[in-house]
């Protein structure tokens, strides 16, 4: 199976790179073809300006959804985009590792979401981007509060679908991290573990795949 991994965390000694790290150990020892995009290390911009658009007058008024589709039928996103927009054709599931920050994705993350799902790749009645299938793996600052960790999942069952959902992929359970601003070294080692549990009972290896790969 082709998986795309998208992470976006500041800090590469994070909880998130643990468990960008631990979920690609699982896929390459299954046999999966992996691709990687960390946003904050490539410096990925969260702002969908006339940047995006490199053909196209800035004399124009920029009505976005009509310049995202003028792009997809030109070819002509900038760079950046075309890229992950390439990445995404290619893959079967994504995985998007990131902080619930405010109830909701980091800033470069939501850009990313608005700049490279774009009108007419990714939805719209015409879109060229086929239905894939998305599994979100958040850390939240909640610790032990059973009551505000359910709110958070259920948060974070609500950002997948608001998109993914709509995009009419497949969207698996998330997995949610707990306590991330206060984890000791024998805790993470225990969250990284059930991270691997949940991709295991998720994920089929590449070798006993079949047309159904994902459970």
């Amino acid at each position: 199976m082709r998986v795309l991994l998208v992470t976006c965390h500041p800090e590469e000694q994070s909880l998130n790179f643990a468990l960008r790290d631990r979920a690609l150990d699982v896929l390459q020892r299954q046999g999966h073809d992996i691709r990687i995009s960390d946003l904050s290390q490539e410096n990925f911009s969260l702002a969908l300006d006339h940047g995006d658009f490199p053909s196209r007058s800035t004399a124009q008024p920029l009505r976005i959804l009509d310049a995202q589709l003028e792009a997809v039928t030109s070819g002509e996103f900038s760079p950046d985009i075309q890229v992950e927009q390439e990445k995404l054709e290619w893959c079967d599931l994504l995985i998007v590792q990131f902080p619930l920050w405010w109830a909701s994705y980091p800033a470069t993350l939501k850009g990313w979401i608005d700049r490279v799902l774009s009108y007419g790749f990714a939805y719209g009645r015409s879109h060229t981007l086929p239905a894939k299938t998305v599994l979100y793996s958040v850390t939240v600052g909640t610790d032990d509060d059973e009551d505000l960790l359910e709110e958070d999942r259920q948060r974070i069952v609500a950002l997948a679908d608001d998109v993914f959902g709509y995009m009419k992929w497949r969207v698996l359970d998330p997995f949610v991290a707990p306590g991330a601003r206060s984890l000791a070294p024998a805790t993470t080692d225990a969250v990284l573990d059930r991270y691997e549990d949940h991709l295991l009972s998720r994920i089929q290896p590449e070798s006993t795949a079949t047309d159904c790969r994902l459970g």
